[in-house]
């Protein structure tokens, strides 16, 4: 994939390391020599130094032939203004990083859809929501969500209030029929295995629980475990 990123910073510099490493063909603008020499002194990306908003250094960098433009610099109406005229000279698809929530309601969203703006992100508001979830999850000692929360993967370990320590895998899918959460993996000592139907639970045990949000929440209950709100 052919991807344009606008912004040398500490957003753009993260994430063209992330995409250099998944071996795709990879384009950084910006207005700042000092970035630009970084980024060359020590990756293989291609830089050109200019403003992002120049038709001439977008069309140099390849707008016309871009699968994707990304948008990350300091400068919200630069990201803006980048994004739109990418759209324009041909780029398959655009991405602003902005720092206006206002811009994320659901009007305004549309509106900039239809000017040419596939996706906007606001940093500050992800990285809040996904504190206030590290915060919130308290029970467990890792999760990851998938489908936007509509299913996570749990980890909990078993303690000596855990009610059913030395109780099968079975008794614990019995105690809850409905398929609303699943004992995936146990973690024990340096052992890592998917469990039997017969396999115990000990102490101490890592369990990786599958599940929807209320068979987490019946598997906390289960493990004597509770979040709080934040």
């Amino acid at each position: 994939m052919k991807i344009i990123i606008a912004g040398a910073g500490e957003v753009g510099t993260h994430l063209a390391k992330m995409m250099l490493a998944e071996n795709h063909q990879l384009t950084m603008i910006d207005s700042d020599s000092a970035r630009v020499h970084r980024i060359q002194d020590n990756t293989d990306i291609l830089c050109i130094r200019g403003s992002p908003t120049s038709l001439e250094i977008l069309d140099q960098a390849g707008i016309r032939k871009t699968d994707l433009l990304i948008a990350v610099t300091p400068e919200e109406d630069t990201n803006i203004v980048t994004a739109l005229l990418g759209k324009k000279l041909g780029a398959l698809k655009v991405i602003a990083r902005i720092d206006h929530n206002e811009y994320l309601e659901p009007a305004n969203r549309e509106m900039f859809l239809k000017m040419g703006v596939d996706y906007m992100f606001y940093p500050e508001k992800i990285a809040s929501k996904e504190i206030v979830n590290l915060l919130s999850q308290t029970s467990s000692t890792e999760f990851i969500d998938f489908s936007n929360g509509l299913l996570s993967l749990h980890v909990f370990r078993l303690d000596e209030t855990t009610p059913f320590l030395g109780k099968s895998v079975e008794y614990l899918r019995k105690l809850r029929p409905e398929p609303i959460y699943k004992l995936v993996a146990i973690a024990r000592g340096t052992d890592a295995f998917i469990p039997e139907e017969d396999t115990e639970l000990m102490l101490n045990d890592m369990i990786y629980v599958m599940g929807t949000k209320e068979g987490i929440n019946i598997m906390m209950q289960k493990t004597g475990k509770q979040n709080f709100d934040v």
